[in-house]
């Protein structure tokens, strides 16, 4: 193991610790705030389906960063700059350095429009960031469509054009086992009617869950394809790095 990947992993298992996150959560966490450092400063970012001003703890916040970012979304409720859908962008062509797309395009009924979309208003060599689920409950905000494989996400990007850069799997199958062990003792808890039960219930189970995490986190680390051929397949999600590319 690199010293990088090390390093990553130390960084993935702290934030594993913080309380009330899903191990979704924090690879999802990770990964923005690692490639968004890479983007250039004072860069347009087109953040696609974004929320502004999050309330929700340990969520990545574009605003927290050298960006000129705009945050677009159907959901007047979200807070941002431009209310429309991500098949339908209200931009020009090439006018963003990058489009950030989290936890976005599973609800979405065709996420090749709105690649399409993304591909429009990129400028050559802007980069397209994406987090999707893939073993994960379904959620509507507003609608929760689809859940499709690294193989469906790699031929979807370079049948518009894209060139996948880096296509990740965030967590394997510990990482899946314990987020699905995790939503029914949270929601147990926070639907306690009694408010000195509910802290209780929270207080006993914060350390035994966050060692649970750091536990998945590192023992998914150690899982290979060539050891662990089934325990490697499963996935909570992917995180894709793709760029259009300069025009010939």
């Amino acid at each position: 193991m690199n010293q990088s990947t090390t390093e990553y992993q130390q960084r993935l298992r702290n934030h594993a610790r913080e309380v009330g996150h899903s191990l979704r959560r924090c690879y999802v966490d990770l990964f923005y705030a690692d490639e968004v450092q890479r983007l250039p400063q004072g860069g347009r970012v087109l953040d696609l389906g974004g929320v502004r001003k999050s309330s929700m703890p340990g969520r990545f916040d574009i605003d927290h960063f050298p960006l000129d970012a705009v945050c677009l979304n159907i959901l007047a409720s979200a807070n941002p700059h431009v209310i429309a859908g991500g098949d339908a962008l209200p931009f020009g062509p090439a006018t963003f350095d990058a489009v950030i797309c989290s936890e976005v395009l599973e609800h979405t009924r065709d996420p090749q429009a709105v690649l399409a979309e993304a591909w429009r208003v990129m400028k050559p060599k802007a980069r397209l960031l994406i987090a999707v689920p893939f073993l994960y409950q379904i959620h509507a905000s507003p609608h929760d469509f689809g859940r499709y494989t690294d193989f469906y996400w790699r031929g979807a990007l370079e049948s518009q054009g894209f060139v996948v850069e880096r296509l990740e799997k965030q967590g394997l199958y510990w990482s899946v086992m314990l987020d699905f062990i995790r939503l029914p003792i949270d929601r147990a808890a926070g639907t306690t009617r009694s408010v000195i039960w509910r802290k209780f219930l929270r207080a006993i189970l914060r350390w035994p869950m966050a060692w649970a995490r750091v536990w998945a986190v590192r023992t998914d680390a150690k899982l290979s394809v060539q050891q662990h051929p089934t325990l490697s397949t499963f996935t909570t999600g992917f995180g894709i790095v793709a760029y259009r590319p300069a025009a010939d």
